[in-house]
């Protein structure tokens, strides 16, 4: 394995993994622990619940993506081509 597709492997995983631990805690402190949702209607509530699904979809997304792209630039690197 080459030193510098693992590298850029742990530098996006620690991105993704820094931006979620920052991400995700302020998201549900707003929706959840604040007033912020108090006077609204069910309906609105069911979207504020559905948009905090997804917000963790996306960042296992994000993960899925990423060992993807490892696979792919390892696939690469042993057929001997480079991708720019």
């Amino acid at each position: 394995m080459s030193f510098g597709i693992l590298t850029q492997f742990i530098m996006q995983t620690s991105l993704i993994v820094v931006v979620a631990l920052l991400f995700i805690p302020i998201i549900y402190n707003l929706a959840y622990t604040t007033n912020l949702f108090s006077g609204t209607t069910a309906e609105t509530k069911e979207h504020r619940d559905a948009l905090w699904k997804w917000t963790i979809v996306i960042f296992i997304g994000a993960m899925a993506g990423n060992v993807v792209w490892l696979l792919r630039a390892l696939q690469s690197q042993q057929a001997g081509q480079v991708e720019v």
